[in-house]
């Protein structure tokens, strides 16, 4: 039986453009509220010193050159940093356009690789492409990552319009576009590096296993695009080497490429299989779906170009699993094919009832979960009235799920689990977050270390704990780099000038020192909170404190020294430090007073 419903062009295209609205707000709703997560740091970092150094050809970071990426999302993001400022908000609006790019391309190629041919409709072709741009823009590593200003996105978009232009030139025979698909591997490569040719490799790969023929590559417009890919793709290698030498390039190609793949330099080694499971988790609701969409590609009535799009995904996945660092958002390339094949299947597979209500359960089973998830505490959470708000709508989505497997269709599943999804990330990024962030004393922190170098400009900043990921902050809005010091004892002793980020138990030792200053002590919840296990074990909410290892001429800061310090002795944690304090001069006093006789 066909669970699939025809769509008619009006219809198509009005949910079409409902999707991308949603998605337009999804991703950009609350970008400056979110904190710095992530790779983030260095992307914003290195951009912004561009447009504050001038120089657009050698990225810094912390101050340093910076070669670990090339250069292409720098200068996005220095572009919009021209324009709008140096802000958060401005860097992750290149990331949210990138992902909204990436969605329309998604859908322009789900209708080329699935043509109203071989008894399909018109209206086949554009249910199918709207189906894989809705499971790609609702998958939840896709969302995640449409709000993160890195280089994945731009990879993931230049990876795929490569595909795309290369698929269209074999099946209309226009050898004229492999031009194009050499601009758009140059440009990938001055994006991520090596990896965007591999990809395109392994699209070469699958099509010469499906078609059974070489591609059709060999001709003066592939030769043409080859010298294009290569002179875009090495045109800054090529400026930095004239300036800074071989240095950088060996850093980059040995250590960022090379034993990146080859050894465990930045992450722990994973198992091979580990993308298989990050798969299914970070491709939720719709990964329930990818075992029957592959069974769906062999069948004999499925496009073939859906066989070389699954074997495009299996093989770029292929050097993920080989390579011994693995992260999880590496996978975001491989989403925008596999929805494609999970969407036509949807749209011409004809699947069967019992499938569609396995992923109307498993949708309706996330949304209760949601519903019912465990909110951060008073005041790190939104008002009571927005979350009971919050939860009827998640409740009311995973009802209107579970009443859909009487009779599912692929159609009212699709537009239902996209709505929730996008729905829910509006609340979470557009009320969760932003109660999350203004309750954290980030930005009171940073204003006592502003007005600080005010008084000290020289001042240098220490932390061993940075349990409020604070050093990323400091960094971005106050251009200081931290250091990474557990032997605070002795920093607080160094003739340096510097501020300290302590723990509460850090405090507390540290405030025994006699020339150790308090400037302040707040409250803030650690920020591995968004961490489901520690969501579920309950946040906890504990007192992170900035102290100084000197003196400073500032009479807001001297008062308030004062107050704080009578305040802090009445405590049990200031008595107990003052008794252990008094025990030690007088320890000290009787080592030096020479014995009665």
């Amino acid at each position: 039986m066909n669970s699939t419903a025809p769509f008619n062009p009006g219809r198509s295209l009005w949910l079409l453009g409902s999707l991308m609205v949603l998605s337009s707000a999804a991703f950009a709703v609350g970008l400056s509220d979110a904190p710095i997560e992530r790779a983030e740091i260095y992307f914003l970092d290195a951009a912004r010193a561009m447009v504050e150094r001038g120089d657009w050809l050698v990225p810094f970071y912390r101050g340093e050159p910076f070669y670990d990426k090339p250069p292409l999302t720098y200068w996005l993001l220095a572009l919009s940093f021209d324009v709008f400022g140096a802000s958060l908000f401005a860097g992750r609006l290149m990331a949210a356009l990138l992902a909204l790019a990436t969605l329309r391309a998604t859908y322009h190629f789900a209708t080329l690789v699935t043509p109203a041919e071989d008894g399909r409709s018109a209206e086949d072709s554009r249910s199918a492409a709207f189906f894989a741009t809705a499971i790609l823009g609702t998958s939840y590593a896709f969302v995640s990552f449409a709000r993160l200003t890195m280089s994945d996105m731009l990879l993931t978009l230049l990876t795929l319009l490569a595909g795309s232009v290369y698929l269209r030139s074999e099946t209309e025979s226009r050898p004229r576009l492999l031009v194009g698909v050499g601009a758009l591997l140059g440009l990938g490569f001055l994006a991520k590096g090596p990896i965007a040719w591999i990809y395109f490799g392994a699209l070469l790969l699958a099509f010469v296993l499906v078609e059974r023929r070489l591609p059709k590559i060999f001709n003066p417009a592939g030769l043409l695009g080859t010298i294009l890919a290569t002179g875009v793709g090495f045109s800054w290698f090529f400026l930095v080497y004239l300036r800074e030498g071989i240095e950088p390039l060996k850093w980059f190609f040995l250590r960022e490429n090379l034993q990146r793949f080859a050894a465990p330099t930045y992450d722990a080694a994973e198992p091979l299989w580990f993308y298989l499971p990050i798969y299914a988790v970070e491709g939720l609701p719709w990964s329930v779906l990818a075992i029957p969409a592959l069974l769906y590609t062999f069948r004999a009535e499925a496009p073939k170009v859906l066989r070389i799009l699954l074997g495009w995904s299996v093989l770029m996945l292929a050097p993920l699993s080989l390579s011994r660092g693995k992260l999880d958002y590496y996978l975001l390339p491989i989403l925008p094919p596999l929805g494609i094949v999970i969407g036509a299947y949807l749209a011409l597979g004809r699947p069967r009832m019992g499938t569609l209500r396995i992923l109307a359960v498993v949708a309706g089973v996330l949304l209760v979960g949601a519903a019912f998830f465990p909110m951060l505490p008073a005041p790190f959470s939104p008002s009571l009235p927005l979350v009971m708000f919050m939860r009827g709508f998640l409740g009311l989505g995973a009802l209107a799920c579970f009443l859909s497997t009487v009779r599912p269709t692929a159609r009212a599943l699709v537009a239902l689990c996209a709505t929730m999804v996008l729905g829910a990330a509006l609340f979470l990024f557009g009320a969760i977050v932003p109660a999350y962030r203004s309750a954290q004393p980030t930005e009171a922190f940073l204003d006592d270390i502003a007005r600080e170098r005010v008084f000290t400009p020289n001042l240098e900043i220490a932390v061993c704990e940075d349990t409020l990921r604070l050093q990323r902050d400091i960094l971005f809005t106050l251009r200081i780099p931290v250091v990474e010091q557990c032997e605070l004892w002795a920093v607080v002793s160094s003739s340096r000038k510097f501020l300290i980020i302590a723990t509460s138990a850090q405090e507390t030792s540290l405030r025994t020192a006699e020339h150790v200053r308090h400037i302040a002590t707040r409250d803030h919840l650690p920020a591995d909170v968004t961490r489901l296990g520690t969501l579920l074990e309950g946040a906890k909410v504990s007192p992170v404190a900035l102290l100084a290892n000197f003196t400073t001429t500032d009479p807001v800061a001297r008062w308030k020294e004062n107050r704080e310090w009578k305040r802090w002795l009445d405590t049990p944690e200031g008595q107990k430090a003052q008794a252990e304090y008094e025990e030690e001069q007088r320890h000290r006093e009787e080592k030096r007073s020479p014995p009665r006789k």
